[in-house]
């Protein structure tokens, strides 16, 4: 499953992710596993994906794994920071324009 990146179908990045959000919802086993796995390079580089529910489950998965603080190091390595305001700005514009 942590290959689903570099499959070309956007509906398999989304399902694959939401697995993932999901396992790492509330396990920390399951946190574990994804970061030894090294897939949470790949989560940030979906965070430049143009379908919205790959962005969602990308970006819950990452906190997920934030949430706990013996990991937090670990999505602070993978460079999330960057995309995670570009698409923050891109949400911004998006309220701007629907309020406007």
């Amino acid at each position: 499953m942590l290959t689903f990146y570099r499959h070309e179908v956007v509906n398999i990045h989304y399902l694959a992710l939401c697995a993932l959000a999901n396992l790492s919802y509330d396990s920390e086993v399951g946190r574990q596993a994804i970061v030894d796995a090294d897939a949470l390079p790949q989560f940030v580089r979906l965070l430049s994906s143009s379908d919205p529910p790959v962005l969602e489950c990308a970006s819950m998965a990452l906190n997920n794994i934030a949430r706990q603080n013996s990991f937090r190091t670990f999505v602070v390595n993978a460079c999330p920071c960057r995309p995670l305001v570009a698409l923050l700005q891109c949400v911004s514009v998006l309220i701007c324009a629907y309020e406007g």
